[in-house]
């Protein structure tokens, strides 16, 4: 009998660092998952070569998940921010930069297991790197809206 595991925001490091150690035995030689910015170019390769090898998006639905949570924690780690419940269907969790003290500046969500999906389908296009990078310029509240992650 299998168990299902419910994604929360108190496990989701439990899922990461599951996604670290299989980065380690996986099909992509050479790559380093270590919650570095540095390591979402290894994610990239990870998932670009998913692609290559032409599974089919249901078929690595829940690796893509992982793989989603896996670059939100590296943003939190490294920026800041914190995993929210989101009240859709395609996303279990957004993360979440929150207003901090001044009124006129509302939270910031993002979407990093939205990103994965989308580079995934768009066969690779605007590399997991840059998504980083929007969260950080988020962060530092100079995100415009055309550039909304």
């Amino acid at each position: 009998m299998s168990q299902t595991i419910t994604l929360t925001q108190d496990n989701v490091s439990e899922f990461t660092d599951a996604i670290i150690a299989s980065s380690k035995k996986g099909p992509v030689k050479d790559v380093t998952l270590d919650y570095s910015p540095q390591s979402l170019s290894d994610l990239d390769k990870i998932i670009t070569e998913f692609s290559k090898i032409g599974l089919p998006e249901t078929q690595i639905h829940p690796a893509l998940n992982m793989f989603g949570l896996y670059l939100g924690e590296v943003i939190i780690r490294n920026i800041g921010g914190r995993w929210t419940d989101a009240e859709e269907e395609t996303a279990p969790l957004l993360l979440v930069f929150e207003n901090i003290g001044d009124q006129d500046v509302q939270d910031i969500y993002l979407n990093p297991i939205g990103k994965i999906f989308q580079f995934f389908k768009d066969n690779n296009k605007d590399p997991i790197p840059h998504f980083f990078e929007l969260a950080l310029k988020a962060y530092r509240g100079r995100l415009t809206l055309s550039e909304d992650p």
